[in-house]
């Protein structure tokens, strides 16, 4: 952020400032509407919805922080830490193989979406752990 000017950067800490508090603007909502669904599967979306929302306002948070000088983007992983985030990854590409196998098997639709859902999850999961090791693996940029 030391380029930007110090009106950008007010100007993008309030949109990130207004980003998150619609997020946390939206879960609240779907919480509620989880207590108004009349089906297990209806109240499934909504707490997806309200728990995404969740996790985005935490994730525009940390982002501000960062910004802000308050945290560093660092995400150096070492010793026993990273040899239990590749052994993650391989159970995270297992889950990703059984799922894709229910939904080939499975012919509700409702239950194929839900599973779709949890597979672009376990997908995201990946590629974060990925980031991960890559990360921590990498050399330190020379100075």
């Amino acid at each position: 952020m030391s380029s930007l000017s110090g009106k950008e950067r007010d100007e993008i800490l309030r949109w990130l400032e207004e980003w998150r508090r619609l997020e946390g603007q939206d879960s609240q909502f779907f919480m509620k509407m989880v207590s108004r669904a009349e089906s297990e599967f209806l109240k499934t979306l909504y707490r997806r919805l309200s728990y995404d929302s969740l996790r985005h306002s935490s994730i525009l948070s940390s982002i501000r922080n960062i910004l802000t000088g308050n945290e560093r983007s660092s995400v150096k992983v070492q010793g026993q830490d990273l040899r239990r985030i590749r052994h993650h990854l391989t159970a995270e590409t297992e889950a990703i193989i059984y799922a894709g196998m229910l939904v080939k098997k499975i012919p509700d639709k409702n239950i194929k979406f839900l599973l779709n859902q949890i597979v672009a999850d376990e997908n995201q999961h990946h590629k974060i752990l990925s980031h991960i090791i890559k990360e921590s693996e990498s050399k330190p940029a020379k100075r």
